[in-house]
């Protein structure tokens, strides 16, 4: 009980103090059900991505997509990113989860080709952590490898608060995707850490400003 109360405190920051609650056993012992749920979840292939276009606000024109992750699960159904993306960040898992984003999209991009449906780019979210500890060069070069999927027809988004980290570190990671000839995108811009001239040192290709701030540029 002590223990549980100890890391109910460390979650919260340095200095803090928490008193046993079943409450907290009850949340522990749900985290660990759902951890072993999206092992499951990735041994048993319950990942499915959606697709959401982008297009031309004039022309209607479709000019790309993004890659969304949904968990469908047999018996919760489906599964809101929001519940399970947060503890997979904080266990690890979300790496795996990211592979396996990655090969669907690619693998998805190929279907479309072989059943020739005209094209165009998909773009993949990845994780802070995923990106910060260089997990996404890798498995996106051997999936766009073993899909034959061009350079051209994959995009990668980063949110601000990943470049927020050891900036050779950063430049590092996206200098190897960028040498895979895919574009980058900044994703969430104007949430907190907007940083121009951030964005001039890591040659960024696509801003996407987040509806935080263009909501207040008709007010300021």
């Amino acid at each position: 009980h002590s223990d549980i109360a100890m890391y109910a405190g460390k979650n919260e920051g340095k200095g803090q103090y928490r008193f046993f609650d079943p409450a907290l056993s009850n949340g522990l012992n749900s985290r660990a059900r759902l951890k072993q749920r999206m092992l499951e979840a990735i041994e048993h292939d319950q990942f499915l991505l959606h697709y959401q276009p982008r297009v031309d606000a004039r022309s209607g024109e479709l000019l790309s997509m993004e890659a969304l992750i949904r968990w469908q699960h047999p018996e919760l159904g489906v599964v809101s990113p929001a519940e399970f993306i947060p503890l997979a960040e904080s266990t690890g898992l979300i790496r795996r989860i990211g592979e396996v984003v990655i090969d669907k999209a690619c693998a998805q991009l190929a279907a479309w080709r072989a059943a020739g449906v005209a094209l165009v780019p998909v773009s993949i979210n990845v994780s802070p952590k995923q990106f910060l500890r260089g997990g996404v060069q890798r498995p996106l070069s051997a999936a766009m490898a073993r899909h034959r999927v061009p350079a051209s027809l994959i995009e990668v988004e980063i949110t601000e608060s990943a470049m927020m980290g050891d900036h050779d570190d950063i430049l590092a990671e996206l200098a190897s995707l960028r040498a895979l000839g895919v574009k980058l995108h900044v994703d969430d811009f104007g949430t907190g850490y907007s940083s121009l001239s951030q964005l001039q040192r890591l040659k960024m290709d696509v801003l996407k400003v987040d509806r935080a701030f263009t909501t207040e540029l008709a007010n300021s």
